[in-house]
């Protein structure tokens, strides 16, 4: 009963210091900087979620996938859920409740996801898989020229036999919907 009530009191202090503004700042500096030191580091916490192997990512991906994060996933489902940081190889988001960051690392041959966080609360996994279907929907549409409408050369991301596997498996594994 006495570890029951020191965790209420615990979470009690939480939800009083998440209101305040200047730990959700500081709440967020350390949630980007976990998200770097992820970026390069394995350690207990880091999860390797998903990696597409690509033929070719332009840079201009990372901006894709920047405005996809702001045109409405930093909201789902409520406003300021998740706080998109860009990286230098890509980008992360950060869950309102820093149990975890998620983290899309670019290179010119893959397209990585991974998770930084020891102990992700349920809403986090829930929405780390709508969040990371959302991508994988856009990584697809990237990848086929929005159903060939662009010349191969032209899209942002091209995927051979190996990629448009794994981006399927991706998708089984997210349950992303088809079409």
């Amino acid at each position: 009963m006495r570890c029951r009530r020191i965790i209420g009191v615990s979470l009690s202090v939480l939800v009083l210091l998440t209101s305040c503004s200047a730990f959700q700042a500081a709440r967020f500096q350390a949630a980007r900087a976990s998200a770097l030191f992820a970026a390069d580091t394995c350690h207990e916490g880091f999860v390797d979620l998903v990696n597409i192997p690509c033929e070719a990512v332009k840079s201009s991906t990372r901006l894709a996938l920047q405005l996809k994060a702001m045109g409405g996933l930093q909201h789902e489902p409520e406003k300021n859920t998740w706080s998109p940081a860009q990286l230098p190889d890509g980008l992360s988001m950060s869950y309102s409740d820093g149990s975890a960051v998620l983290s899309v690392k670019l290179t010119e041959a893959s397209i990585a996801f991974s998770r930084d966080g020891s102990s992700p609360s349920m809403a986090y996994r829930l929405q780390e898989s709508v969040v990371i279907g959302e991508y994988l929907a856009e990584i697809s549409s990237l990848a086929d020229g929005d159903g060939g409408e662009v010349k191969e050369g032209d899209r942002l991301v091209r995927l051979g036999a190996e990629g448009w596997e794994a981006l399927e498996d991706a998708k089984l594994k997210f349950n992303v919907k088809r079409g």
